[in-house]
């Protein structure tokens, strides 16, 4: 018994062994690395990647806090000799949040005196809330400013309270008013023996400097290991070069992948904020290689052209105690070609969108040519190939009835192709106010292009007799849809609406409503000419019922449009040229119920009626869908 019990405390007094000296050795590594560092003529970068592998050392397997948080204080110190204030005011809050409100007395350390514990988190915080408004991340000073606030409120400390609420307030005005620049990301492998241990065999997503392109940051790091080879491929590594007594650098830009998306989805929002959420507390970045899966189309490349699309998972989100983190995870996907057209297009509406807007609510000024040079790089790339390729590899019926699972995705990327014709029309409509005498020949070039570019398209049947001015001259559609009637079919509360074979339904992209109408029959013409069908000039166009109702009309064009009966009420209208869509009598049928939803929808308080400011706010037009029955997606605009 002697023995076993004897046998049993050496192994329990092995494992604690073998742990002690696994943590001395990690802790020395470190030690190591962090002196080395200090004492040559090494960057400030390598000198604070020593300090957070230290601290997180001392946090996470050791837990020894006094040593934690002097190393906090010397990172904090470094953050503020490179003027990386957001990265000082993260350092800062590691010590806030080790403490609490409470009275509680504490002793000399560091620089502070000995005082409360209150007090010196109040220090704390005001400390750090000056470095997030240095550091123009006002969003993260918010939550600071209203802590504070709580706790002066609860003392009744009102003078400290006002000067709060001030800082508060002048946060907010800061973040609608100053402009801020979105940072680059990059990734950044370090490969080979020769790397100190912080960096050896490791990658990382650096976040960087403004202005800071993928060329200046090569260059920022080669300074800073000169030894390194810059390897020219993004493929991972093999064992030969993870082992070899050499340096290895791997550096391309990566996208970030948002967190909060629903922010970024809310059309109210001002792009100033969702500019910050789209680079700020942000773990996930992007990266993609295109390659070919099987033998390559050399009609059209796009017809094979995947994508290797990986995400890389930080241990923590930028910004953050440092410019850089580790990458913790890699996920790996294949992108189809279709899947990859919708993602190129989507991407390039919002950037047009985002741009528009901003020379259209006149966030930027002066000079346009980051406008010019976007709507012509869209343009002239639509007229010379672009997304033109698009409709030829994948709108095929050839492609269509090989991959009946697409049809969806298909119509995706057909909506997103007109919405560009649109969003690009709206453009050269801000392009057109702003534009400077001596430029007109560069305007008058887009606007043919832009012709081009809607002949290409499956656009074509519908704009080709539309002329461009400002946006668009007077066309049919104003003559067949007045406002009033537009305003009831934009916002009915019905998502879908069959009548026979025409399909109505309204969607939103941002405060653009569009109106999407499916027809059984095919246009022959638009201009100054009314519009024909083959069953629409003397003989009325009909539906067998909307719900249980006939509704009829006799001619589209000056004649006026009626029904017989709607529910059991008539809807008519006298022409449908100056004359607003108008009801005799409603009653209490389900059609008065969504007018009554619609006109309190559209109107504000003030009782101005929202809908008729919109042709403004979208460039002067309103855009108009259709499509025909041979799926082909058309599109012209009413004013």
């Amino acid at each position: 018994h002697t023995q076993h019990a004897t046998k049993i405390e050496q192994e329990t007094w092995r494992e604690t062994g073998i742990s002690f000296v696994t943590s001395v050795t990690r802790l020395m590594e470190r030690l190591l690395d962090y002196r080395d560092c200090m004492k040559g003529d090494e960057t400030e970068n390598k000198k604070i990647g020593c300090t957070v592998n230290l601290l997180n050392f001392y946090k996470s397997e050791i837990n020894k806090e006094e040593m934690y948080i002097r190393y906090i204080h010397k990172l904090c110190d470094m953050h503020l000799q490179a003027d990386n204030y957001t990265e000082a005011a993260f350092t800062l809050l590691l010590y806030w949040e080790l403490l609490h409100w409470e009275e509680r007395p504490l002793r000399e350390f560091l620089h502070y005196p000995a005082q409360s514990e209150w007090h010196r988190k109040e220090g704390l915080s005001r400390k750090v809330i000056h470095y997030f408004n240095k550091g123009k991340c006002w969003e993260y000073g918010v939550p600071l400013c209203r802590e504070l606030a709580f706790q002066y409120e609860t003392l009744y400390d009102y003078q400290s309270l006002s000067w709060i609420r001030k800082m508060e307030a002048a946060y907010y005005d800061s973040i609608m008013e100053q402009q801020r620049l979105e940072p680059e990301f990059f990734r950044v492998g370090f490969y080979g023996r020769k790397f100190p241990f912080f960096l050896r065999n490791k990658e990382f997503v650096c976040r960087g400097h403004d202005y800071e392109r993928l060329e200046a940051f090569q260059q920022r790091m080669l300074g800073e290991f000169p030894q390194a080879i810059a390897m020219q491929h993004p493929n991972q590594p093999d064992e030969a070069i993870l082992q070899c007594d050499a340096q290895y650098l791997q550096i391309y830009a990566v996208t970030p992948v948002p967190e909060n998306v629903k922010i970024l989805q809310m059309d109210r929002v001002p792009d100033r904020i969702k500019s910050f959420y789209r680079v700020n507390n942000v773990r996930r970045f992007r990266y993609d290689r295109p390659f070919h899966k099987g033998s390559k189309d050399r009609e059209n490349e796009f017809k094979s052209l995947w994508i290797e699309r990986t995400t890389l998972i930080l241990t923590h989100p930028l910004p953050g105690i440092s410019r850089w983190f580790e990458v913790e995870k890699r996920e790996l996907v294949e992108v189809s070609p279709l899947e990859n057209a919708i993602c190129v297009v989507e991407n390039k509406n919002h950037e047009l969108r985002t741009l528009i807007s901003q020379y259209q609510h006149k966030q930027l000024h002066g000079n346009i040519n980051l406008l010019s040079m976007c709507l012509n790089g869209v343009i002239d790339a639509a007229v010379n190939g672009g997304i033109t390729r698009y409709q030829e590899a994948f709108f095929d019926k050839e492609y269509i009835s090989s991959h009946p699972e697409d049809t969806e995705k298909i119509t995706a990327l057909k909506d997103l192709m007109q919405e560009q014709v649109y969003i690009l029309g709206a453009g050269l409509a801000v392009h057109d106010k702003l534009v400077h005498p001596e430029m007109r020949p560069l305007h008058k070039k887009l606007i043919d292009q832009f012709q081009m570019m809607r002949s290409s398209l499956y656009v074509s049947d519908f704009f080709s007799s539309l002329y461009v001015s400002g946006f668009f001259q007077q066309s049919l559609c104003e003559c067949l849809f007045q406002q009033s009637l537009c305003e009831w079919l934009f916002f009915s509360s019905l998502s879908r609406l069959q009548v026979a074979g025409l399909t109505l339904s309204t969607s939103r992209l941002g405060s653009t409503h569009f109106l999407h109408l499916n027809y059984n029959f095919s246009t022959s013409r638009l201009g100054s000419t009314p519009l024909s069908t083959s069953r629409l000039g003397s003989t009325p166009l009909s539906t067998s019922r909307l719900g249980s109702t006939p509704l009829s009309t006799s001619r589209l064009g000056s004649t006026p449009l009626s029904t017989s009966r709607l529910g059991s009420t008539p809807l008519s209208t006298s022409r449908l040229g100056s004359t607003p869509l108008s009801t005799s009598r409603l009653g209490s049928t389900p059609l008065s119920l969504h007018l009554d939803k619609f006109h309190r929808h559209v109107t504000n308080r003030n009782g101005t009626n929202l809908v008729g400011q919109l042709p403004e706010q979208l460039g002067g037009s309103t855009p108009l869908k259709i499509k025909s029955s041979n799926n082909v997606t058309s599109g012209i605009m009413c004013p």
